[in-house]
């Protein structure tokens, strides 16, 4: 165990396993859990679907990926987030991914590629409607939904990950996101974290022009962006949400200034505390983001 795994383990761990205890869990109509997405035994390749009806007809269908730094977490880390997302109407399917330092950013992509095309094999199934589709993330699981979104309108992005994508996505929201890990990847005080993502070649890996969320290549799909005082990666949210805009692109930002907080707002809240008001809000408005689209 490296120093980053240690504190992802000993420190995050403990205190996640600790507040989701004092959470509220929503009982919504139909949950199948534990879904093999690959033949596989990995733990990890695996994904849970929601429902706030106990029939199967076809539904608009959100998709969350877990965020955790790319070392840390799974699906069990957002259920209770996904659980208040499909109390407000939508189907939900939540996607657990192998992790750093087992595994590099591109494997990390191809097994949540292999869940998307799983989700598309047995939409029927799940009753998932695939006209209908919505795809959110918070923080490093925000940048690998950013990643997902510039594969759906990059074939030669597909090529390089070695993967096969024909997906369309209505909106996507993006919670508290990281998008820009070429500089932090190549800093001397924080790159040694990055390096098992990049397979250790760095920018010389074949996936590395492909690290970076690219709005330009997203083929404009409308995007909300969601953040607060007090989330280390404001910046790169506002940054995100203001060049999005800034291409013509349909663009919203949920932004709680220190001033209009009663409860301490810090990264990925409405994630993590679900039933705060401003987490309500922003889960309301992410609910209502998406309606917006549905054919």
């Amino acid at each position: 165990m490296n120093l980053f795994e240690w504190f992802w383990e000993k420190v995050t761990k403990p205190q996640d396993e600790k507040r989701i205890k004092t959470l509220r869990v929503p009982v919504v109509a139909k949950e199948l859990n534990d879904i093999p997405y690959l033949d596989s035994d990995h733990v990890h390749h695996q994904l849970d679907v929601y429902s706030p009806t106990t029939d199967d007809t076809p539904m608009p269908t959100i998709i969350d990926i877990h965020g955790g730094g790319w070392y840390y977490g799974d699906k069990e880390l957002n259920k209770i987030y996904c659980l208040n997302l499909c109390e407000r109407g939508f189907k939900i399917v939540n996607i657990s991914y192998r992790l750093a330092p087992s595994v590099s950013l591109k494997a990390q992509v191809q097994d949540i590629v292999s869940a998307l095309n799983h989700i598309k094999e047995h939409a029927s199934e799940y009753g998932i409607d695939l006209n209908n589709l919505f795809i959110t993330g918070d923080s490093a699981g925000a940048h690998l939904t950013s990643l997902i979104v510039n594969l759906v309108s990059d074939g030669d992005m597909q090529a390089a990950y070695g993967v096969n994508i024909d997906l369309k996505f209505k909106a996507v929201a993006y919670t508290c996101a990281i998008f820009d890990i070429s500089k932090l990847a190549t800093m001397p005080v924080v790159k040694s974290y990055f390096t098992p993502l990049f397979e250790k070649k760095g920018a010389k890996c074949d996936v590395f022009p492909y690290s970076c969320f690219r709005p330009e290549f997203s083929g404009g799909i409308p995007s909300l962006f969601i953040t607060c005082d007090g989330d280390f990666l404001k910046g790169q949210t506002v940054s995100g949400y203001e060049t999005y805009r800034a291409l013509g692109h349909d663009a919203e930002l949920i932004y709680f200034p220190k001033a209009e907080q009663t409860n301490p707002l810090a990264h990925v809240y409405n994630v993590i505390q679900p039933d705060w008001a401003e987490s309500k809000v922003a889960n309301d408005r992410t609910a209502d983001f998406f309606r917006r689209y549905v054919d």
